[in-house]
């Protein structure tokens, strides 16, 4: 299914908004469904997501723009080290 680009926006936005306000940290899965307008009024949120590189979203959808899975492994533990004042090298 191919999302309409203003939906895209508001889903974007939508799920920024939800991750500051319920304080998620690093990753979250927020997930919506739009309805007959294309418009996006449901979602729900997973503070926890998975990270199985054969079958959970998050490393999926990141091979698929590009990247590989080490990589974003060690972008999320680059992000909560950071909080505690750790550098990762």
């Amino acid at each position: 299914m191919v999302i309409p680009s203003p939906a895209r926006g508001l889903i974007t936005r939508y799920a920024l908004c939800a991750f500051r306000a319920l304080e998620l940290r690093d990753i979250a899965r927020i997930d919506f469904r739009l309805d007959q307008k294309q418009y996006p009024p449901y979602h729900r949120y997973q503070p926890s997501c998975r990270l199985s590189p054969c079958y959970s979203d998050l490393p999926i959808l990141y091979r698929l723009n590009g990247g590989n899975y080490s990589k974003l492994v060690r972008i999320i533990l680059k992000e909560a080290l950071a909080r505690y004042g750790v550098r990762l090298k």
